[in-house]
């Protein structure tokens, strides 16, 4: 058996990578995953990974953005709209992992940051 793994731009239709996992990697991956259908677990699996290392990049952002005491990530107003948003949803936090995705999210959005192959270029 041979599973494909697809990475496509659903903006464009673009193809952006695939990848083939083949049966000595499914017979081993098999050893630690439980389920009477192979293809399904490894989709679960490999979903997960994937939302959970974007999990920990949107933390990253966002407690980079708020610690930033330049305001070049986030302006003094843009800091000041995420507390209003706070204050909207009841919310007093101490860390990061406390915010709501959706605050999260809009503080990713807004934030001026480098990818990582920018950061690597300069």
């Amino acid at each position: 058996m041979t599973i494909k793994i697809s990475y496509n731009d659903l903006t464009t239709g673009q193809l952006l990578g695939e990848d083939f996992i083949v049966g000595a990697e499914i017979k081993a991956l098999g050893t630690d995953m439980i389920s009477s259908n192979p293809n399904v677990v490894f989709f679960d699996w490999h979903k997960n990974a994937i939302h959970e290392k974007a999990r920990r990049c949107i933390d990253a952002v966002c407690q980079e953005a708020l610690n930033d005491q330049t305001d070049t990530i986030l302006t003094i107003q843009e800091k000041q709209d995420i507390v209003g948003l706070l204050a909207a949803e009841g919310k007093i936090i101490s860390t990061v992992k406390q915010m709501p995705y959706s605050v999260k999210a809009e503080i990713v959005l807004k934030a001026r940051i480098k990818s990582a192959a920018e950061r690597k270029a300069e």
